[in-house]
C-alpha cells in the first residue's frame, strides 16, 4: 500500500474526475457570510484560491463567469495540472493561474485571496499537511475573506471506513491500480449480493452504504477509499485544529444543515439544553444525524459574526427557488394558507398574503434569479390587500424569506449570475464556451448553476451548435442528417419518439432549459 506521502503520485496515475461543488462558489460563500452580519468582497472584481484544485472542473466555470476577477489553482499532481491549463488555455483565459506544487512547498505571490476552497483534500493528506492547509489559510486569507474546507466527519464515516478497510484488505493482493479497483468493485458486489437478504440493521446499513460506493465513478473510488490517507474527524476536532491557527467558525456552506429542522420540539429543546455554545451544538447535531461529511466555512479570527437573524442581511441578495405550488388554498385555524413543494421534497405551507405572492413568482421564474427589493416590489403588487396578514413590513417579509432560507427552501445569492437563465425553451438557444467544450469532450456538463448535469448524445450534438442564431428547426435538421444521426436514432430515448425527430428534440430542448444549460 502506498504511504501518504505517495498521494501526489497515485494522482498523476489515476487523475481524479473534477467536478463541479455547487456549494463552494464564491456565491454561496458570500451569502452565507451576508446571512451571519459580515461584509466580503465583491465578487466581480475577487481573488480566489482553490487548494487541490484537481483539472479545474470546479475553478474554470468561475474564470469563465467573472472575467475581471483573480483565480488560481493549486494541486500536488504535475498531470492534473497540465490537464487544467490545458483546458483553461483551450478557453483562451487570462485571469486564472495553475501551480503545481505541494502545499507544503507553495510561496504566494497571488494573494492575499477573499475566498479560499479546500474541497475533498483535508481528510486525504498526512497531518502536517493538514495543518498547513489551516496555517495557509490563516496566512493569507483577506480580513473580510472566507474560507471553505470540506472534510469527512465521525460519527458517520466509522462505517464506511470498515467498508474502506476490508476493500483496502483485498485490493492489497493485487499490484496495478487498475486491478485494485476492479477487485474492489468485485468485493462491493460479493457483499451487496451475500447481504442483502439479511434483514439485520447492521445489513440494511451495510447494504445502503455499499449500494452508493458502486454507483461511484473509477477514480472516486480509487481515492476515496484505496488511497492510504483517509482520516475523519470529528468537527469539534476540526474547530480546535482551525482556532488553533487563528481562524473562527463562520458556518457551514449549506445553511440549512445549521438548524435542526428535522426534529421535534423536545429534541430542538434538549439540544439547546446540553450545548453550551454553537460549537457543542453542531456536533450533537452530527451525533443524531450521523453525519460523515461537512463543509465548514473558516474566518479571520478578528471576525465578529451576527447568529440572529437580521432583516438587513438578505438586502442586496438575490434568491431562487426550485418550489411549485402543491395545492389550491384552503381554511386553516380560519386563515387560507398555500402549500409549496421543494424539489427536494420539504413541504412549505404559508398563510396566504406577501410570503405566498413571493413564492408564486419564484415557482414562475425557476431557474431564473431575483433580486430581494424586486421580489418585495413584485409580491406587493400581488398580495391581495384583503388578508390582514399579509400586510407584513419589508424587515418582516425579509426576515420571513431568511426562514425559509435557514430550511433550505430558498436559495440566497450574493450577486446576480453574470449569464441570464432562459426560462422557456428559446427559439435560438445558446449557451457559454465552456459548456460547449465539456460537451465536445464527454457526457457530463456543469450547468449555468454550477452543478454537473449528464447528457445524452443527441444532447452532446445540441450544445455544440447552440450559437445564438440557429433554429431550433435548423439545429434538428444539422443533428438528423449528421454523422451521429444514426446512432442517436437507434437510442433508447429516441424510440420513444421514433420517428418524429422534431418531438424529440422539443422534448431535449426542454430537458436542457429545465437543467438551466440555456442563456437568454
Amino acid at each position: 500500500m502506498k504511504s501518504c506521502a505517495d498521494t501526489a503520485t497515485s494522482y498523476d496515475q489515476i487523475p481524479y474526475v473534477s467536478y463541479p461543488i455547487f456549494h463552494s462558489h464564491p456565491r454561496n460563500l458570500a451569502a452565507v457570510a451576508r446571512f451571519f452580519g459580515l461584509q466580503v468582497a465583491a465578487l466581480d472584481q475577487a481573488r480566489v484560491l482553490e487548494i487541490g484544485c484537481s483539472t479545474g472542473g470546479n475553478l474554470i466555470p468561475w474564470a469563465c463567469q467573472y472575467p475581471n476577477s483573480v483565480f488560481v489553482g493549486l494541486d500536488a499532481s504535475s498531470r492534473q495540472i497540465a490537464m487544467a491549463k490545458g483546458e483553461s488555455d483551450a478557453l483562451e483565459l487570462n485571469n486564472i493561474r495553475f501551480y503545481a506544487s505541494d502545499v507544503l512547498d507553495y510561496t504566494n505571490t497571488d494573494g492575499p485571496f477573499d475566498y479560499i476552497i479546500c474541497h475533498g483534500v483535508y481528510s486525504w493528506v498526512a497531518p502536517n499537511v493538514q495543518e498547513r492547509i489551516l496555517s495557509l489559510c490563516r496566512e493569507n486569507l483577506a480580513s473580510t475573506g472566507v474560507c471553505y474546507i470540506s472534510y469527512n466527519t465521525y460519527p458517520g464515516w466509522f462505517l464506511r471506513q470498515g467498508i474502506r478497510e476490508m476493500m483496502r484488505y483485498h485490493a492489497g493482493s493485487f499490484t496495478s491500480e487498475t486491478e485494485k479497483i476492479e477487485q474492489s468493485r468485485a468485493l462491493l458486489n460479493f457483499l451487496t449480493t451475500a447481504s442483502s437478504s439479511e434483514s439485520s440493521t447492521y445489513q440494511k446499513l451495510l447494504t445502503d452504504e455499499l449500494e452508493v460506493i458502486r454507483a461511484c465513478d473509477d477514480s472516486y473510488l480509487y481515492h476515496e477509499h484505496l488511497e492510504a490517507c483517509n482520516a475523519p474527524i470529528y468537527f469539534h476536532e476540526f474547530i480546535s485544529r482551525s482556532q488553533s491557527q487563528g481562524l473562527r467558525f463562520l458556518g457551514e456552506a449549506q445553511v440549512s444543515s445549521m438548524f435542526p429542522n428535522e426534529f421535534q420540539e423536545d429534541v430542538q429543546g434538549t439540544l439547546q439544553r446540553i450545548a453550551n455554545d454553537l460549537i457543542q451544538y453542531e456536533q450533537y447535531m452530527d451525533f443524531l444525524r450521523n453525519r460523515r461529511f461537512r463543509q465548514s466555512l473558516l474566518v479571520q479570527k478578528e471576525a465578529q459574526p451576527n447568529r440572529a437573524l437580521n432583516h438587513e442581511s438578505v438586502l442586496g441578495l438575490v434568491i431562487s427557488a426550485d418550489i411549485k405550488k402543491s395545492s389550491s388554498p384552503d381554511q386553516s385555524g380560519g386563515l387560507q394558507e398555500v402549500a409549496f413543494q421543494h424539489a427536494n421534497g420539504k413541504v412549505l405551507r404559508v398563510t396566504k398574503g406577501l410570503v405566498s405572492d413571493a413564492f408564486e413568482i419564484l415557482a414562475s421564474i425557476w431557474p431564473r434569479e431575483i433580486a430581494f427589493d424586486d421580489l418585495w416590489e413584485s409580491a406587493k403588487k400581488r398580495s391581495d390587500s384583503t388578508v390582514d396578514a399579509s400586510q407584513l413590513s419589508k424587515s418582516e417579509f425579509a426576515i420571513a424569506i431568511l426562514k425559509c432560507y435557514s430550511q433550505g427552501l430558498v436559495e440566497l445569492f450574493a450577486s446576480s449570475q453574470t449569464y441570464s437563465f432562459s426560462d422557456t425553451a428559446p427559439s435560438a438557444p445558446r449557451t457559454t464556451r465552456w459548456i460547449q467544450r465539456q460537451a465536445a469532450l464527454g457526457s457530463i456538463v456543469t450547468n449555468l448553476r454550477h452543478q454537473s448535469v449528464r447528457i445524452g448524445l443527441f444532447e452532446k450534438e445540441l450544445l455544440q451548435r447552440v450559437d445564438g442564431e440557429c433554429s431550433v428547426r435548423e439545429l434538428v435538421s444539422r443533428i438528423s442528417s449528421g454523422p451521429k444521426a444514426d446512432e442517436i436514432a437507434s437510442s433508447v430515448e429516441f424510440q420513444a419518439f421514433a420517428p418524429d425527430w422534431h418531438r424529440f428534440a422539443q422534448a431535449s430542448f426542454e430537458k436542457l432549459q429545465k437543467a438551466s444549460l440555456f442563456c437568454s
